[in-house]
């Protein structure tokens, strides 16, 4: 990723570099995965993550056992399929 934003224009005359609003999604992302991992971790070990899905009220996640967990916006666990 980090080869990415370096190929980004870091200023443009008159508008915000890019990277001040890609930095903020990026970080998002990693915290939110980082903290649903951890939660599958302890209780699926062994188990990987093959899909996140979010939208404006929960995560879906998607294990290789074919187990499907539903998350909230504060990553408490909802549902378990």
């Amino acid at each position: 990723m980090d080869s990415f934003l370096h190929v980004l224009p870091l200023s443009c005359s008159g508008v915000e570099p890019l990277h001040n609003y890609l930095l903020p999604v990026i970080q998002h992302h990693y915290s939110t995965t980082k903290e649903i991992k951890k939660q599958v971790n302890e209780m699926f070990p062994g188990e990987k993550i093959t899909k996140i899905e979010k939208d404006s009220r929960k995560y879906e996640v998607e294990l290789t056992n074919d187990v499907e967990l539903k998350f909230d916006r504060k990553f408490n666990i909802r549902e378990i399929d």
